[in-house]
């Protein structure tokens, strides 16, 4: 069960109560949340009771309001089992690796981009692992390549570019600093690097 309560510690209320999937490990599964910028709603991605049955499930897409209202299911996503599911910062779009059952063990997975409002979802690239959005919600930071992995950047309204101009260097671990800047680390030779990028630069 997701629960809201007061910084008070009143006025606690159940939003959300779901399945808890299963994870075929000893961890559990804990729905993660993720708040609007005003705090006047949340939204959350849970997914399916068994990630593995047949035929697939979906993960859904669930938007709590903090006032008391009832939650809504606003959509669902064909999510890999086991893999991020990742809001933006204005809840407007979510970026998840795609679910495929019989994919080739090499192969990465597709990282696609649902909006969440319109419901229009975007085969965006392949990749790997997904690091998170710029603040702006604009971009979406992911790795892509298995012999030589790239971190890259992903404007929603053009192709990704590679965080790093040198394309013989191992990028990885993206963090943004702010709607432009990131920092992240490179290895070169025997050393590992921390190095900030800017965006288109």
């Amino acid at each position: 069960t997701i629960t809201l309560v007061d910084a008070a510690g009143r006025n606690r209320r159940d939003v959300l109560t779901y399945t808890p999937p299963v994870t075929y490990s000893e961890f559990r599964f804990y729905a993660r949340p993720v708040w609007a910028a005003d705090a006047s709603s949340l939204r959350v991605a849970i997914p399916p009771a068994d990630p593995l049955a047949q035929p697939p499930q979906l993960t859904s897409i669930w938007h709590m309001h903090t006032n008391g209202s009832s939650s809504r299911l606003i959509g669902s996503i064909a999510a890999e089992p086991g893999g991020p599911a990742i809001f933006s910062p204005d809840l407007r779009y979510i970026a998840y690796l795609e679910q495929t059952m019989d994919a080739d063990p090499g192969k990465e997975a597709r990282l696609l981009i649902t909006e969440l409002d319109g419901g229009e979802t975007v085969d965006y690239a392949q990749a790997g692992s997904i690091f998170g959005w710029s603040p702006d919600s604009r971009r979406v930071a992911f790795l892509t390549g298995r012999e030589l992995p790239q971190a890259q950047i992903g404007p929603l309204d053009g192709d990704p570019m590679p965080a790093y101009d040198e394309p013989d260097i191992a990028t990885y671990d993206l963090r943004w600093i702010d709607s432009t800047r990131y920092l992240f680390t490179a290895i070169v030779g025997q050393e590992r690097r921390i190095l900030l990028g800017t965006a288109g630069g």
